[in-house]
């Protein structure tokens, strides 16, 4: 999938765009989101500039989303969401075309 990720703390020149970035394993209770929208939040340059820690590199930045839902785990969907659904997130990592959520 592509992405947006940092491996080190700083401006602008930090963000790195891959388009190789493998596409996580969805977990019981989550399901996974194609994202068609992300938000520039503050907080995402707060966190690319070291002001808050980030305590596992390559880490791909982004905290909202809007997207439609490509894939549901089998286990704890509480909310019946079902692949195709549009939602609205506010969830980390999100600079990239596909993010894992929690389902509830």
């Amino acid at each position: 999938m592509d992405a947006v990720l940092i491996n080190k703390t700083g401006g602008t020149e930090v963000l790195e765009y891959k388009t190789d970035v493998p596409i996580l394993a969805l977990k019981g209770g989550e399901v996974l989101l194609k994202n068609e929208y992300i938000g520039v939040n503050s907080i995402d340059t707060y966190y690319r500039k070291g002001l808050y820690l980030i305590t596992n590199f390559l880490y791909i930045p982004g905290s909202e989303s809007a997207g439609t839902v490509a894939a549901v785990a089998n286990a704890g969907n509480l909310y019946g969401l079902k692949v195709g659904d549009k939602v609205v997130i506010y969830h980390s990592s999100t600079y990239a075309s596909y993010v894992a959520i929690p389902a509830a």
